[in-house]
């Protein structure tokens, strides 16, 4: 069980690398979303260490936690 655990965590971790890469590729991550659908990602995991972590998946942009 504790092996399974880890192989998925390690694919858990490769999916979010990932998508966080391709969130990125968008070149939107300095600038605030103002989608109106916003559909946000907190990649807390991934890089927890810098204040913002949470990105729209449609534009990009990063998404402040009071919205």
């Amino acid at each position: 069980m504790r092996n399974e655990i880890k192989k998925l965590g390690r694919e858990a971790n490769r999916a979010e690398r990932k998508l966080l890469k391709r969130v990125m590729d968008l070149d939107k991550s300095m600038d605030e979303c103002s989608c109106d659908d916003a559909t946000k990602y907190s990649f807390v995991n991934t890089i927890g260490h810098y204040e913002v972590h949470v990105f729209c998946l449609n534009c990009g942009g990063y998404i402040t936690q009071e919205k």
